[in-house]
């Protein structure tokens, strides 16, 4: 089967029902499908070429696996550069995503790391790949991201009495104490202990007793703080889980509408509750540290994960080279993220010999090709093949998001 490499490739999603997605027609996911039922949960949409959710896809009137198009000219679609430079596949995915409660705490691994633990365990790693990704704020992100300061650290041990039954006193006591030099190695002491208590019979009960005991902490309290009631929150639904602890040790943040973060290998990072765009890295794997039903590979966790302390990098739209575009300047190899918001806008896009991915948002407009326009549909992406030399958008209303490969 052939298809036409100046053509657009409209790109279906593949909906993911993870029990942590808001349900029916509050989630911004199910609104984006053709049909959907009302009481499930709708969590994650793909768009890209992940055997773990493959999107579908059509070129005229030929429906297949986008990776099927794909893979019938490589070259043509992805153009040489990208085609050779990764493999002969699209190198990124692209999601959106829908938070009812919080995601699993997770990191993700660098491309060596990735490599390895795909070779020792293909069934909880899938692919050989990193993923560095971008969060893009569709509503309010609420997230924890990464350590907090180390005094901030040690401020939240010493007022949360529950900690004293979970990690050996001297473990602490040297943390506490250590010099600023010796900080992050006694932290990364104190870390380990408390994320190993759940590879025993006696430090799984140490930890639902000492989960216990923070709870009813909590309840004797006149006024809480926003941590405070985030662990209860969680408690919900996670009462036994160690990552119960982990808005004590994290900071929590709250990215607005049109800002995002990017996540690099190694920072422990969970989303909360809100809506959300991601690009990626074409990964699905995952290393998990609570808040979760799933495998917690601890070993590899603690050998992974960096302990220094580490704020989420918000990044704000800054102007495009593009006239009407405006983009979000980060550094990664697979992807690179850009917006077209201004309505009435009309917008002609001169490629560079690759790929590149349209993504419409609540949009009305058209993308004209070879003098031939589209109607533009909210949650239905658009591969536009190398060998389209230019695209003019014309937005009306709504965003229009360009995924472009470095």
């Amino acid at each position: 089967m052939s298809f036409s490499l100046t053509e657009p490739i409209f790109v279906y999603g593949f909906p993911q029902n993870y029990d942590w997605g808001k349900v029916g027609d509050r989630s911004a996911v199910a609104k984006l499908l053709a049909s959907y039922d009302k009481t499930q949960p709708y969590a994650e949409l793909w768009y890209g070429c992940h055997k773990n959710g493959v999107s579908l896809a059509r070129q005229g009137q030929t429906k297949d696996e986008l990776r099927n198009i794909i893979n019938s000219d490589a070259e043509g679609i992805l153009g040489k550069r990208v085609s050779e430079k990764f493999n002969k596949t699209l190198p990124f995915l692209f999601k959106v995503l829908s938070v009812e409660k919080a995601l699993s705490i997770q990191t993700h691994p660098t491309k060596e790391q990735a490599k390895r633990l795909h070779a020792k365990n293909p069934n909880l790693y899938p692919d050989e790949n990193h993923k560095p990704e971008i969060a893009i704020a569709l509503t309010p992100l609420k997230l924890l991201y990464g350590f907090k300061t180390y005094e901030e650290i040690a401020l939240a041990i010493r007022s949360i009495k529950a900690f004293s039954s979970l990690v050996d006193s001297e473990v602490v006591d040297i943390f506490l104490s250590a010099a600023a030099k010796d900080k992050e190695e006694r932290f990364k002491n104190f870390y380990s202990e408390l994320m190993k208590l759940s590879l025993t019979e006696e430090g799984r009960f140490k930890l639902k007793s000492a989960t216990s005991n923070l709870l009813s902490e909590l309840a004797e309290r006149a006024t809480l703080s926003e941590v405070e009631k985030l662990i209860l929150q969680l408690a919900d639904v996670y009462p036994d889980d160690v990552g119960l602890f982990a808005p004590l040790l994290m900071n929590l943040v709250t990215i607005m509408p049109g800002q995002a973060i990017f996540t690099e290998p190694g920072v422990l990072h969970t989303y909360i509750a809100g809506d959300i765009l991601e690009a990626m890295a074409n990964s699905d794997n995952v290393v998990r540290a609570g808040l979760t039903n799933k495998p917690c590979d601890v070993e590899t966790l603690l050998e992974i994960v960096s302990y220094s302390p580490k704020l989420p990098p918000i990044i704000n739209l800054a102007p495009s080279l593009i006239p009407n575009f405006s983009g979000f300047d980060v550094k990664a190899a697979e992807f690179h993220v850009e917006v077209l918001q201004d309505p009435n806008s009309v917008v002609t896009v001169n490629k560079e010999g690759a790929a590149e991915f349209l993504f419409p948002m609540n949009v009305k407009g058209t993308l004209t090709i070879n003098n031939f326009a589209h109607i533009l549909q909210s949650g239905v992406g658009i591969l536009v093949p190398a060998g389209v030399d230019s695209y003019s958008a014309t937005l009306e209303a709504g965003s229009l998001y360009r995924v472009t490969i470095p």
